[in-house]
This record gives C-alpha cells, structure tokens and sequence, in this order.
C-alpha cells in the first residue's frame, strides 16, 4: 500500500493512471487497506468512473471487516452524498457505496435521527440512501407527525413506508388525526390518495371533534379541501353547527363557502332556533364583496324559501337580516335583496319598517 499515493492515484490527470491504481485497490485485501479509508475514499472522488466502481467495491468490502471502520467510512460517504457534486458522477457512486451492507448498517445503527436527518437532506442522493434505510425501522420508531411527514418524500420507497407504518397505527390516529394532517395535504397523489383511503375505510372521521375538522379545513392542497368538506358534511351536526358555520363561512376558499351555504339550507330549513344560529353566518356569505357566486346563490334561495314558507317565527330574523344587508351590499345584489324585501312586506306590512312600498300611480293619457 505504500506505493498507493492518493495525489498521484486518484487525483492523476491521466484516466489509465487512476484506473490503474483503482483495479489495485479494488484487489487488495480488505486487512491491507484497514486504516487506508481517506485513500479508498479518494477514488470515490473521481471523475473516472472505473475508478469510482472499484472504490465502492472496496468500501463494501471494508465496511465489513468491524464496526469501526464501517463507521468511518460511513461518514466519508455520507460528506459525498451531503455536498454539493463538483465532479459529475461522485454522488451517484456514494449512492451505491451506501447501499451496500456494511455502509447501510452504520446508518440504521447511528438510529431514527440519523434516518430522519437523511430524508430531510436537501441532497436527493441523501435522501435515497435514506429512504432505503427507514426499510429497517419499525413505525414506532418514529412520531405519527414525522411518519406523515416521511409520507410526503420524494422517494416512493419512504412514501410506501409512512402509508405501511400508519395502517398499523389506527388507534394512535383516531387520537390525534391532526398529527397526519401533512400527509392528507402532501403533495405526492400516491400516498395522500392511500391516506384519504385510510381514513374513510379504516377510521370514523365524522366522530372527530369539530375543531379538529376545522384545522384540517385549513389546508391548502384542493385535494385536501375537498377531503375537508367531505368530512365536515359527515360532521355536520346541531352540537357543532355554530363551530363550524362562525369558522368556515370566512374561510377564503369559495368551495368551503358552497359548501356551508348548502348545509345551512338542509340544516336550518324552516326551523326558527336553527334560523336564529345560522344568520350570523349568512351574512357574512352574501356581505362579502369577494364571495362566491354560489354560495350567494344558495343563500339567497334559501332566503327566498323561508318567506315563501311563510313560518312567522323566521320572518323577522330573516327581515333583520335583509335590512342591514340592504345598507351595505355590493350593488349587482342590492336588486335581489330589495326583492326579497317586498316579499316579506307582502306577507307583513310591519317587517322592515322604514321600507315602504309605493304602488306605481297609473295616469290617463290626455286626449285633446
């Protein structure tokens, strides 16, 4: 080994040189390259392919040799995976030399924080060594929030493990559901799609508290807000209309604001309590200036319904509704609301008082 040099060897301008002194290397004995790691290493560097192969060769063959020096070398690999590539290749080539027994083993030995650290890596090849790793792991081994987390990945390995690792954890999740939350607004259509299926054939997300249901709402994802008003339309109740009806008619998406005008007509249909908690909540859809079309839509024909149904306790609610809504709303729906008006003054004069209605004063045509 004396005559190996790493500066003449692995960094020699000449391909016929380095691949020279890598078939050497990949040759040796594993007890006569024992404490020559930063020279094994150094032809991992390469930019001669032939010598990187035959450096992994050697890595794999070392690693095995004990503990200790599979450790080392582990570290060396892991500053190639983790440092940005100057050579084209080198990353590519520590990706095979992490892969190999003795080199994987001192990651899955160093634990869950080392697997975690490698699967957050900006460094993709990082993160692929990683992912092959977490096989070795049980789903305890890491928190519902990091699995759901590890479920987002860009390596599909990861991405399977975290989908694996929650279906044994069901109980664990109808605990905390939000702790998964990442997950159901992940990017990734895999594993977001077998979580959403998770829930709905495994666990009872209409059992959830309201104010869980809400925080998931929040998310951003359209997939995500569409699982959201699914689960709130299961949800819905008397118990928690007013949670859900003060939250979500302000929420920003106009999908979740459809979805809150629709229930609120199922919900509170000609039922004067209902009525009274509802309004609140309808004024803030048809006052918004922004809201969806929609959902004024259905607010507004379900304005229309409780007059025509004509209940005498819900008229007045929905007349000091209409009234202050008339003061301030954006002028395409000032017609529709001055409608409504003369409707209920139809069925009683004394609803809205300061509106008075003046029939058209029909004249006869001057005849000379």
């Amino acid at each position: 080994l004396q005559l190996f040099d790493p500066a003449v060897l692995a960094t020699n301008e000449h391909a016929e040189i380095q691949s020279a002194g890598a078939l050497l290397l990949a040759s040796a004995a594993p007890s006569d390259l024992k404490g020559a790691e930063d020279l094994v290493v150094s032809f991992l560097k390469s930019p001669i392919a032939e010598a990187r192969d035959a450096a992994v060769t050697a890595i794999a063959r070392l690693s095995l040799m004990d503990i200790d020096t599979a450790d080392r070398l582990a570290d060396h690999v892991a500053s190639v995976l983790y440092r940005k590539e100057e050579v084209p290749g080198t990353r590519d080539s520590a990706v095979q030399a992490g892969m190999t027994e003795g080199i994987l083993a001192s990651f899955i030995r160093k634990g869950p924080d080392q697997i975690w650290t490698m699967l957050r890596a900006k460094a993709e090849p990082a993160r692929r060594v990683g992912a092959q790793a977490l096989q070795s792991f049980d789903a305890e081994n890491f928190s519902l929030r990091k699995t759901a987390r590890i479920g987002n990945n860009d390596q599909r390995m990861a991405r399977d493990w975290a989908i694996k690792s929650l279906s044994g954890r069901l109980n664990e999740i109808e605990q905390k559901p939000e702790e998964i939350f990442a997950l159901l607004d992940g990017d990734w259509d895999d594993s977001r799609e077998q979580a959403y299926k998770l829930i709905r054939n495994k666990l009872d997300p209409g059992s959830w508290r309201a104010e869980t249901i809400v925080a998931f709402c929040d998310c951003i994802t359209k997939p995500a807000q569409a699982f959201g008003r699914e689960m709130l339309a299961r949800a819905f109740s008397n118990d928690n209309a007013q949670l859900f009806l003060r939250r979500l008619s302000e929420h920003p998406s106009s999908g979740f604001r459809l979805t809150i005008a629709r229930l609120i007509r199922e919900y509170a249909a000609n039922d004067p309590a209902r009525m009274k908690q509802v309004e609140p909540a309808l004024r803030t859809i048809l006052s918004r200036v922004f809201s969806s079309r929609a959902a004024k839509d259905q607010s507004f024909a379900f304005l229309n319904e409780e007059i025509s149904r004509g209940n005498a306790a819900n008229l007045p609610v929905v007349a000091d509704m209409l009234d202050r809504l008339s003061a301030t709303c954006v002028v395409d729906d000032k017609a529709r609301i001055l409608n409504l008006i003369v409707r209920l003054k139809e069925r009683d004069a004394d609803l809205v008082p300061h509106v008075q209605i003046t029939p058209f004063e029909i004249r006869q045509a001057r005849v000379n």
